[in-house]
């Protein structure tokens, strides 16, 4: 059999004498499809990375309710044995490190007790961090102030304040 001459058609491409174009006509299909696959991948990583963050997060806000609701009625931290009412001479103690917190799996925490009424707060716990998911937790709570009476006897005050929990 003999060779057939080609000639060269417009546009690059090349037929022979009996029409048949060469490889040149799927270059154009392999962009196509090289782009497709490309935007596949990226909305898939986007995507699985969205759902990691917010699988982070929500670890995150469950331990940051734990750590709340262990707070507010973690026996030395509280007014004669009542939940929710802390003692502001414990968080004073808290505060200055005579008192640890002794809760199980509460990891990187910052809490943060502060008076409504007054300028008076206490912080504890871990330093922020601004690479990590993180959750917040509020709830109102009661800080008990033991103040002597003129008859040498005392009484407690009750300021509400509000518990800050954040957790990474």
């Amino acid at each position: 059999m003999a060779m057939r001459s080609c000639s060269f058609h417009h546009l690059g491409f090349y037929r022979d004498e009996r029409a048949v174009e060469g490889f040149m006509e799927e270059i154009p299909a392999v962009a196509v499809i090289t782009f497709a696959v490309t935007l596949f991948m990226i909305s898939t990583v986007s995507a699985t990375a969205m759902y990691l963050a917010d699988l982070d997060r929500t670890e995150a806000m469950d331990r940051a309710k734990d750590v709340s609701a262990a707070v507010v009625s973690y026996g030395p931290l509280l007014v004669e044995e009542r939940s929710g009412h802390l003692s502001a001479k414990a968080l004073d103690d808290m505060a200055t490190g005579k008192l640890q917190l002794k809760l199980a799996n509460i990891g990187e925490t910052r809490m943060t007790v502060r008076e409504k009424t007054s300028t008076v707060s206490w912080e504890f716990g871990t330093t922020n961090r601004s690479d990590a998911a993180d959750a917040t937790v509020t709830r109102s709570v009661l800080v008990g102030h033991v103040s002597q009476d003129a008859g040498g006897g005392s009484s407690i005050v009750y300021r509400i304040a509000v518990l800050e929990v954040r957790t990474w």
